[in-house]
């Protein structure tokens, strides 16, 4: 993830949606990013979100979903296994992306 001038708190999790341990073949795991958990920072300009699918797992299509600044985004690009968003002007706002 390129972040522009400004800072930004960045946290991810994820779990496994059937709660299953070890995990299955064939569950779903759901993942949240955080961009700018502490939104007393500023971040300036825009943001260029990737994150990398490990071998072996899936983007299921249209699962992406980017909420900031009252809107919810969709428009996620997919190369192979990574996503490629861009938040645009995040500002003193916070980003989840699920």
């Amino acid at each position: 993830m390129r972040i522009p001038a400004g800072e930004a708190d960045i946290r991810k999790e994820s779990w496994d949606l059937q709660s299953q341990e070890p995990l299955q073949e064939d569950n779903t795991i759901k993942w949240t990013v955080t961009v700018n958990n502490n939104p007393t920072k500023t971040v300036n300009g825009d943001i260029q979100f990737k994150d990398v699918l490990p071998e072996g797992l899936e983007y299921i299509a249209g699962s992406f979903n980017a909420n900031y600044k009252g809107k919810n985004e969709k428009n996620v690009q997919v190369n192979g296994n990574e996503l490629i968003f861009t938040i645009k002007d995040l500002g003193k706002n916070k980003c989840t992306i699920t």
